[in-house]
């Protein structure tokens, strides 16, 4: 299967996956099955559990290897990569309820972020540890409720999604981080973090939100060393119930 030069999404339902299924857990490495017992509640084991399978899997699946041969190390400033990745493959990983969210992408870089859109959301509590005064007054100038929390969440993901792919994470304050979006609502960067990360943002990304997706709101952020116009694609979808499938079935045969 050719890598990916585009961004590829794989994402996964908890409610059909068993919180201690035995296929998955077994791709697990032995340093991943401890740290996911440090995790208090079953919730939280099942996501990491699924969220390090369909890693190991949907890469596997590019490169036509097994999923257990797939190293994952992680960074020093916390960020999960490939050791070694003679691919040049980049992943990121989000979960947010029911989903646990994985993409892929060739030769660039990536970030994903999920957040479920529940009426626990507050703007008025979230924006001032979120957004710029620029951002803050778009969300105030929506009308409904409802259209604030899910502009609130398309800022909050894509702020995600782009500091996991710059790897530097929360550690940068998500406030000096500052989106706008055009009248289609796509999204585009308009101010860089102060510090480091300055000289990144003459580079191309592309972003790519999806507010509606279901009860969801999915962002991803995606740099292309081959220089792709990430926004003018769609990302491909894979079938990560596909994927489950055949780690069974290889498990039963």
């Amino acid at each position: 299967m050719p890598l990916p030069t585009f961004p590829v999404l794989w994402i996964a339902n908890l409610r059909r996956i068993n919180e201690g299924a035995s296929h998955l857990l077994a791709l697990l490495s032995p340093a991943e099955k401890a740290r996911r017992l440090r995790f208090r509640h079953a919730a939280d084991q099942q996501r990491f559990m699924v969220g390090r399978a369909l890693t190991r899997l949907a890469i596997a699946s590019q490169l036509s290897c097994a999923a257990q041969e797939i190293s994952i190390v992680i960074t020093t400033s916390g960020k999960p990569k490939l050791d070694p990745n003679p691919a040049s493959l980049a992943f990121s990983i989000a979960h947010s309820g029911d989903l646990v969210v994985l993409a892929l992408v060739a030769e660039g870089t990536v970030g994903v972020d999920v957040e479920q859109v529940t009426s626990e959301v507050a703007p008025d509590l979230m924006m001032p540890m979120v957004c710029s005064r620029l951002e803050s007054d778009g969300v105030k100038s929506l009308p409904s409720h409802r259209q604030q929390v899910k502009r609130l969440l398309s800022l909050w993901t894509l702020k995600e999604a782009y500091l996991k792919a710059t790897g530097t994470g929360l550690a940068t304050d998500p406030r000096e981080v500052v989106f706008g979006f055009d009248a289609q609502g796509q999204p585009a960067l308009l101010g860089p973090p102060r510090g480091e990360l300055c000289c990144q943002f003459t580079d191309r990304w592309g972003f790519i939100v999806m507010p509606d997706y279901g009860e969801y709101v999915l962002a991803l952020a995606v740099h292309h060393r081959s220089g792709h116009v990430v926004s003018s694609l769609s990302p491909v979808w894979g079938d990560a119930d596909t994927l489950f499938a055949s780690a069974r079935g290889h498990q039963e045969g």
